[in-house]
């Protein structure tokens, strides 16, 4: 016999395996990775234009300034 707690541990396991949800977070990962290179894209240009001596990593969806690499 199957306890309750059991159950929703497998309902759980099934949500998250699900090719629903798969897909969403593939797409949701897709759009921030593509906003990311427009943000980089664009940061990158104004950093150029303003004559900064750092280059403009982004890493996981964080944009750092960072001394050039040598």
């Amino acid at each position: 016999m199957v306890s309750e707690k059991d159950k929703r541990k497998l309902t759980l396991v099934q949500t998250l395996q699900s090719p629903e949800l798969l897909l969403k977070v593939q797409h949701d990962t897709f759009i921030n990775t593509h906003i990311n290179k427009i943000c980089y894209n664009l940061l990158t240009k104004m950093i150029q234009l303003r004559g900064f001596p750092e280059t403009l990593f982004c890493r996981r969806g964080v944009f750092t300034l960072e001394p050039h690499p040598s």
